[in-house]
This record gives structure tokens, C-alpha cells and sequence, in this order.
């Protein structure tokens, strides 16, 4: 199943023309972030690994199914809780990828008004690809990064390795640059950013995605957020 996220940057989206028909034209023209994706380890859901006392999810066919719960959504496996807002940024709905709700992805946009949306950040807690498991966490994150590449080749690496979260957890962390079509104003720089956490054979990870020009606040709200959020994998009476 593939997991598909639209984000206008900066309020790239022209206003002269209608949403359908700039959808069809931005996905002739750049596959890339203006359709950012959770690109790494789609293929792999399907070999998600058993959870004690869970069975295999079921196939969801067509997509997943999107909630937009009243106030924050828990993630039962593993304690992870989506609030409806993280600082400056407010959740736009919770997508469930599986029947028994074991991957679970929520997007956070932060919009200046008139300036359209600033920065999105999209939060994943899901189970360890079976294919991927014995690699550990550091063949996760290649996968990952290969991934990005795949989906958006212009991609430019800036820096990555090891990161520790605010609250101390140790990660990874990685950084591209991507040339985003952006309607009138042409091609336009956005930043992309991607932590991966994991324990207990669950991951967490966050998507970020802003305008070059913003690169410095973005940054620096991108930390508040993950502060907030938290990077606990397992949490509650399931936590590690």
C-alpha cells in the first residue's frame, strides 16, 4: 500500500487553478515532495512482523483509512498518543495503514495565513519490516534514506548519522535538499528532514518538509515539535 501525503510549501499552489486539475499537473511534472510520501518500507508492509498475541493485519486493499478523532488518537500496541495539536503545528487527521491499527501515521501542518502552509511534519509508529530485522536499526534507516532517493532522484544529501532527541533518545537523523515545483513561482527549494527511533522491534519516525527560506526557524520549530511529541517508541503499560 502506498501511503501518499499532498503539501503545498509556502503556499506554492496556484490559485488559478482548480485543485484537480494542479494535482494531475504537479504529479506529470515532479513525483517528488509536493506529493511527499512515506516512501521507505511501503513494500514491506505486508511482511509486518507478528506482535504476541496480534495476527497478521489484512490486506487494506484500496488505502488507509483516515480518522479524525476529537482530541488526542492512541496507538493501543505500543502507548503513542497523536495529540490534536504540538506547539504551532495542528494534526490534519489520523491514517490508519492496517485493520488492527498497529501502523499508524499522523500529519501536523503549521500555516501562515495568507502565506499558505509553512512546514509539514508527518509522524509514523509502526512494527520493524520483517525483511529488514535482522539488519537492525542502522539497515532501517539506509532503507529509508534509499528510499527518498528513489522517489525524488534530485535529492541532495546534506548531512546524516546519529541523533539524540531532546529528551535523550538516541536515533538517526538525516537531511536532504529537493527542488519542489511551486506552480507560478517555478521551481522552489524546500528542506526534508527524517528521524528514526526504535525499540522493541517498533519504529518511530517523523517526515519534516519546509521551505529552504524558512530552513532556520523550521529547524528550530522541528525540535520544539519533537520535544513535545516525544521519541518514546513503547510508552503506557507496554513501555520499555
Amino acid at each position: 500500500m502506498e501511503r501518499l501525503e499532498i503539501c503545498f510549501i509556502g503556499g506554492l499552489a496556484p490559485r488559478w487553478l482548480s485543485a484537480s486539475v494542479f494535482l494531475l499537473v504537479l504529479s506529470a511534472l515532479v513525483p517528488e515532495w509536493s506529493f511527499a510520501q512515506k516512501s521507505d518500507l511501503e513494500n514491506e508492509l505486508k511482511n509486518l512482523p507478528k506482535v504476541p498475541g496480534t495476527p497478521a493485519p489484512p490486506n487494506m486493499g484500496s488505502g488507509p483509512t483516515r480518522l479524525n478523532p476529537l482530541g488526542p488518537y492512541l496507538q493501543e500496541f505500543t502507548g503513542v498518543q497523536f495529540p490534536e495539536r504540538v506547539g504551532g503545528f495542528e494534526r490534519r487527521g489520523v491514517d490508519l495503514y492496517d485493520a488492527e491499527a498497529r501502523d499508524v501515521g499522523a500529519s501536523y501542518e503549521k500555516n501562515g495565513g495568507s502565506r499558505g502552509l509553512l512546514s509539514l511534519i508527518t509522524v509514523f509508529s509502526y512494527p520493524v519490516p520483517l525483511t529488514l530485522a535482522a539488519g537492525g536499526m542502522r539497515a532501517v534507516f539506509d532503507d529509508a534514506k534509499a528510499a527518498i532517493l528513489s522517489k525524488s532522484p534530485g535529492a541532495k544529501l546534506v548531512r546524516d548519522g546519529t541523533y539524540r532527541a531532546p529528551d535523550g533518545s538516541n536515533g538517526f537523523f538525516a537531511e536532504y535538499t529537493i527542488r519542489n515545483f511551486g506552480g507560478k513561482k517555478g521551481t522552489v527549494p524546500v528542506r526534508s528532514r527524517l528521524y528514526l527511533f526504535g525499540s522493541g522491534g517498533w519504529l518511530l519516525k517523523f517526515r519534516a518538509t519546509y521551505p529552504e527560506w524558512r530552513a532556520g526557524a523550521a529547524s528550530t520549530e522541528l525540535e520544539s515539535f519533537i520535544r513535545s511529541f516525544g521519541t518514546g517508541v513503547m510508552r503506557g503499560k507496554l513501555g520499555v
